[in-house]
């Protein structure tokens, strides 16, 4: 049993229990809380933040801590016994001992307590953060109407099993919302979503869906179109396509949309797309349109075996455009290079990603990486079921000269 408890709070910014460092497991006799507050009352009560779980010693000891200051709850489910009747009577503790709460996460929503925590949510109208890790069944319409409502609410992350948006979804729905990360069982929610909005102004998106390369591409145009430009600096894709379906390649100009997010800090499309179309030219272009990048995943999340057509020298845009850059991760082809020199270097970047790059030269291509990425420190390659074993024996090989060249 553990609870995590924070008085932290005071207007430095808000961020969620498990981001700070708790004070500690508390282990403590039920029979002691009653003698040190008979009546009931709050035994912390300057607490803002509160974490812990639903098994029966944590919700006993919650209960004792539930105080009019808390602001962030963080409720995880890891209990097989706790039934809806038992989330019932503790959401309506929680209700009447916790009326200022703004920030909910609940972690592993089991799918028999959905209806019940989504009904809980709709009765929260300052709520500026929800984040419900559902399992099985995702937010009802009647909580995701709610949600949808709030002009206070700027992070969210549900689950939709919709075919289609409820129609009493507001015109314009979360007006403020800045941090939102979606699981949708169908894509078309998700544009049916930001077509609903002249501008968005999000700051991050994450989605995961699956996914048809014809409406990959439809919902990057409409995320062109309906999401603010100048806000937008982090997107997590990650998606997997109908592998039955033999046309669905993604065709460099599917991305080409995602140029107009001019100050984009991450991008990680994690994904089973063949990624052998993305060339030097769309890699530039990308370099050039992202100045303020620090990370760049394009990459397929399964091990294909192939490379794109990037090449070594494709990778030199990235240290002459984005001198944040600090990871960058995808397959490419090292077959031929020519030694850069020294007059584009980004210090920063000290992870690499090559997926399944083939690799014939250690030495060469050690030295043209040195050449514009001097710190760089760790090479991840992707194993493939055991083949070109050789490939990753060389790529150990190249960060092991990067290391020795470095300290020299």
């Amino acid at each position: 049993m553990g609870i995590n408890a924070f008085a932290d709070g005071h207007g430095h910014g808000y961020k969620f229990a498990h981001t700070f460092q708790p004070l500690g497991e508390i282990s403590v006799d039920v029979r002691a809380l009653h003698a040190m507050s008979p009546s009931g009352v709050p035994l912390l009560c300057n607490l803002r933040q509160l974490a812990f779980s639903d098994d029966p010693d944590s919700m006993k000891i919650a209960r004792f801590l539930l105080a009019p200051t808390i602001k962030t709850v963080h409720l995880d489910f890891v209990s097989d016994i706790f039934n809806v009747y038992d989330a019932a009577t503790f959401f309506t503790v929680l209700n009447s001992r916790c009326p200022f709460l703004e920030h909910l996460e609940f972690c592993r929503i089991p799918r028999e307590l959905s209806p019940t925590v989504s009904q809980f949510v709709c009765g929260w109208e300052n709520l500026q953060t929800f984040l419900g890790n559902y399992s099985g069944h995702g937010v009802t319409d009647e909580a995701l109407i709610h949600l949808a409502s709030l002009p206070t609410l700027s992070r969210l992350k549900i689950n939709l099993k919709h075919n289609s948006l409820p129609l009493a979804l507001p015109p314009q729905p979360f007006p403020g919302l800045r941090d939102f990360t979606l699981s949708a069982s169908h894509v078309g929610v998700v544009i049916d979503l930001l077509k609903s909005h002249h501008v968005l102004p999000l700051q991050s998106l994450t989605l995961d869906f699956n996914i048809t390369a014809t409406a990959l591409t439809e919902l990057l145009h409409v995320m062109r179109d309906h999401c603010a430009h100048s806000c937008l600096t982090r997107l997590f894709l990650r998606y997997d396509f109908d592998i039955s379906n033999a046309s669905d390649v993604i065709d460099p100009d599917t991305l080409r949309p995602l140029l107009a997010f001019t100050n984009l800090a991450r991008l990680d499309l994690d994904c089973s797309y063949d990624v052998e179309d993305v060339d030097d030219t769309l890699l530039e272009e990308m370099a050039a349109a992202w100045p303020r990048l620090e990370r760049l995943m394009l990459g397929p999340n399964r091990s294909s075996g192939r490379s794109s057509h990037v090449t070594l020298a494709g990778l030199v845009p990235l240290a002459r455009y984005c001198p944040q850059l600090e990871f960058f991760s995808l397959p490419f082809d090292t077959s031929s290079m020519e030694r850069p020199g020294t007059k584009f270097r980004n210090r920063q970047l000290t992870e690499l990603g090559v997926g399944c790059s083939r690799i014939a030269d250690a030495t060469a291509v050690a030295e043209f990486l040195s050449d514009i990425f001097p710190n760089l420190r760790s090479i991840y390659w992707r194993t493939t079921s055991g083949h070109h074993r050789d490939d990753g024996e060389r790529w150990a090989e190249v960060t092991k000269k990067l290391m020795i060249w470095r300290e020299d």
